[in-house]
């Protein structure tokens, strides 16, 4: 299951990576001669996104970690702004403005007749392809953005539009991949409220968007939440359930006018998608109130279900689990020498580890946390990530591409 995440999606440290590759003297990494042996070779791979404010044509690719060399490879395409990678069931599965990729025993890469410098995620499938969405940027009106959402089925390929805010997918235990969305979260909607006076998005009905199989425009159903909320910062499944965290304010309290010291709880909106049905558990115990005024963010990056609990990492680097059916948070461990300044690098989620590229004090420090032992069991500094950055590149998010390895370093 994937559970990737990059630690900030452009950053103050990624433009400082990408500029010292030309004045830092970094050797640059050799560029992959034989992708597929590159990606069985290695025990992570990290996409390489490229900045389009800077540069018409800054490129991208994906960077392999070999940890039989202690080295990097790199395979070099168009790249995108938002490169979001994906390793399942063996495959790797990326692209770029112009082509999607699936990397196995064969690089395959399957053109589009459009091109878009966001792809916001893609997912491998169980039958060996894939869904990506791209966000293609505004309608005519300049009232929406665009979606783009591609199936491919490992022979055909179908693409769907929507200009609803297609974000943070997620696939749940059947292989079906869902998303949410409500009135203030599409840009469109949001525009005519805001031509009609309208600030108070107080109970805006939640929506629940099929994307695979059978993707549909239309809301499989709605689910009007009990309480005033900042609205969704990303979903997750658990088994065959959508899951998202609201944080909530008190009853009769206008969001449009409230800030996070207003927070006063959270509570977790569930989607059964096998029956179509939807309910709110409140959520109890640790972090039950996620942010204050001295921390805004109530998350970093995705969260991730392993059972019937949702893992996730506070804005203030704590490490919580919630229990889907109880509500009960938990706190398990702290980030090492986690500061809320700091851009503390890329992530990447598994059932047993939380893994970390650490890029702070001029080094890439991989740290690996166990979710069992709840501690930091391992470092090792990796060789220097510029080498697979050209000018104006950056680093976006990682993947776990052989566990066994990466725990032996």
């Amino acid at each position: 299951m994937k559970a990737a995440y990059a630690g900030a999606r452009f950053t103050v440290l990624g433009m400082l990576l990408a500029l010292c590759f030309t004045t830092c003297g970094t050797p640059k990494a050799q560029e992959s001669k034989s992708p597929e042996e590159s990606l069985k070779n290695s025990a992570l791979a990290v996409s390489v996104a490229g900045d389009y404010r800077e540069s018409k044509d800054p490129g991208g690719g994906v960077g392999f970690y070999d940890p039989h060399t202690n080295s990097w490879t790199k395979l070099s395409n168009e790249g995108s702004q938002t490169s979001e990678i994906d390793y399942y069931n063996n495959k790797l599965y990326f692209g770029d403005k112009k082509k999607d990729y699936i990397l196995g025993d064969s690089l395959q890469g399957y053109d589009r007749n459009y091109e878009s410098a966001y792809n916001e995620e893609v997912w491998g499938l169980d039958n060996g392809g894939f869904i990506a969405t791209k966000n293609i940027g505004y309608t005519e009106d300049k009232t929406s953005y665009i979606y783009k959402i591609v199936t491919h089925d490992g022979q055909n390929t179908e693409v769907h539009t929507s200009n609803r805010s297609i974000e943070n997918p997620a696939r749940c235990a059947n292989g079906s991949v869902w998303t949410v969305n409500n009135e203030s979260h599409n840009s469109l909607g949001q525009k005519q409220k805001e031509n009609q006076g309208d600030t108070k998005d107080k109970n805006e009905p939640t929506k629940l968007i099929r994307l695979y199989p059978n993707f549909s425009d239309d809301p499989v159903t709605e689910h009007t939440f009990s309480l005033p909320n900042r609205g969704i910062d990303g979903i997750t499944c658990v088994g065959n359930k959508v899951v998202i965290i609201r944080d909530t304010y008190p009853p009769g309290s206008d969001p449009q006018r409230s800030s996070s010291k207003d927070v006063t709880g959270s509570v977790l909106e569930v989607f059964d998608t096998d029956t179509s049905q939807a309910h709110e558990v409140p959520i109890s115990g640790d972090h039950a109130v996620r942010v204050n005024h001295d921390m805004w963010e109530s998350k970093q990056g995705h969260y991730h279900a392993i059972g019937r609990e949702i893992w996730w990492q506070s804005g203030d680097g704590t490490i919580i689990s919630t229990d889907v059916e109880t509500g009960k948070n938990t706190r398990h461990f702290t980030l090492k020498d986690y500061k809320r300044s700091k851009d503390q690098g890329l992530f990447y989620w598994s059932d047993k580890y939380l893994y970390n590229i650490n890029s702070t004090d001029n080094k890439d420090t991989l740290r690996i946390y166990s979710l069992h032992e709840n501690k930091l069991i391992k470092e090792k500094e990796l060789p220097d990530m510029k080498s697979i950055l050209s000018k104006h590149q950056f680093t976006y998010a990682m993947v776990v591409t052989n566990e066994e390895e990466l725990l032996k370093l």
